[in-house]
């Protein structure tokens, strides 16, 4: 038996995109499409309509322009008082954030007791997504495509630009981060993928090989491998993701539903390292996050690196779909001797490691890439991408 391959990304058809401080972003958060809520739910047109009305207050985010709609799960929890008035509105329709917050007299969204809600699947959370934008395109329509272009169009509002240019901006952001989460799984195996977001000279060079090379010199990474690609709409994303590589893009038979089984069968996998090392100035240093931390004992650095990485593996599982938090650490110590045979320290690192099964409990079905090795028989020197379109069962 063979493995097929395939790395967790916060990345797919249902994830949130978002306008912050002038800036878009994609992910990692998971959001039902607004053409889903249109199609599942026709008064959440009131939302839409009352977000329309109110654009001046989401001028610096869009997170309060989020949509909430009841799921119609059965399962049973004890509501606090608060909880109960969010339950009784949306049973009556669906509510943006912003809207809610106006009808239950709270100070702000913060006030919103929203988590344990959306953890038991209580209520569903939906926004713009890539899916939206493949509706609203004309490239993949399976629910409501007007409610979608309506709601995109107020982020055309904000961002000032043309509905055309935001559809064709937004696209060709997911495409290129499918590539990075392509080259980011060929590092994996080598290095921490994410240190690329702290070196000026990767971000140069990435940058200049998305952009098709500039005058003076053009960068390219050709891989050995060809990358399967399964999920509704890969075809509008994976063609284009892997041109950097000058590698070839597979879609398979059916490939539009394969990892929905995927996901029923799979685990997912969280893996993050952090390395202490000897201080500049005595003591002990971490490496691996943003900023200094120095230690002057190194059970105080072993005991933060070990706390930091439960953190980030755990916010990273819920990312990526699964609410597991059993964590289990890996210590490598690097202590080389001397030629008198004396231990010198020269660095630790310590990896975090989260397994789980997806939450499909009460989403049956649920499209979440996954991070195991599915075995395959006959499978063997690929790599495989699973982008999806949104959890189906909704």
């Amino acid at each position: 038996m063979k493995a097929l391959e395939i790395r967790t990304a916060g990345l797919g058809g249902d994830s949130l995109i978002e306008f912050k401080k002038g800036l878009f972003s994609i992910g990692p958060k998971r959001v039902a499409p607004i053409a889903w809520l249109g199609h599942t739910y026709p008064e959440g047109i009131e939302a839409v309509k009352f977000l329309s009305q109110n654009l001046n207050r989401h001028a610096f985010t869009t997170e309060k322009m989020h949509i909430l709609v009841m799921t119609g799960s059965t399962k049973k929890i004890e509501l606090n008082a608060m909880e109960q008035k969010i339950i009784s509105l949306l049973a009556q329709r669906p509510y943006s954030i912003d809207e809610l917050v106006l009808k239950t007299d709270v100070l702000s969204s913060l006030n919103l007791p929203l988590q344990r809600l959306e953890e038991n699947f209580i209520i569903q959370r939906c926004g713009l997504t890539l899916t939206d934008i493949l509706h609203i395109t004309g490239r993949f329509v399976k629910w409501d495509r007007k409610i979608a272009e309506q709601y995109c169009e107020m982020f055309c509002f904000l961002s000032k630009k043309q509905l055309s240019e935001l559809t064709d901006d937004l696209l060709d952001m997911g495409k290129n981060l499918l590539t990075m989460e392509l080259l980011k799984r060929q590092l994996d195996d080598e290095v921490d993928p994410e240190a690329i977001k702290t070196c000026p000279v990767c971000k140069v060079l990435i940058d200049n090989m998305l952009a098709g090379g500039s005058q003076n010199y053009s960068v390219s990474i050709n891989f050995k491998r060809p990358i399967i690609g399964i999920g509704a709409p890969v075809q509008y994303f994976l063609l284009g993701a892997v041109k950097p590589f000058g590698t070839r893009a597979v879609l398979p038979e059916d490939s539009d539903v394969a990892n929905a089984i995927g996901a029923i069968v799979s685990k997912i996998v969280i893996k993050k390292q952090l390395r202490i090392i000897p201080g500049d100035q005595g003591g002990f240093s971490v490496e691996g996050i943003s900023g200094t931390q120095q230690f002057k004992e190194f059970k105080k650095a072993d005991d933060f690196v070990r706390k930091t990485l439960a953190q980030k593996v755990r916010k990273m599982a819920l990312d990526s779909g699964t609410s597991s938090r059993k964590i289990t650490f890996k210590v490598k110590d690097n202590i080389p001797k001397t030629a008198g045979g004396d231990p010198i320290f020269m660095e630790r690192i310590i990896y975090a490691v989260l397994t789980g099964r997806p939450d499909i409990t009460a989403m049956a079905g649920s499209q979440r890439i996954s991070d195991n090795h599915h075995e395959v028989d006959g499978v063997d020197e690929v790599y495989a991408v699973v982008h999806h379109a949104a959890p189906c069962g909704r």
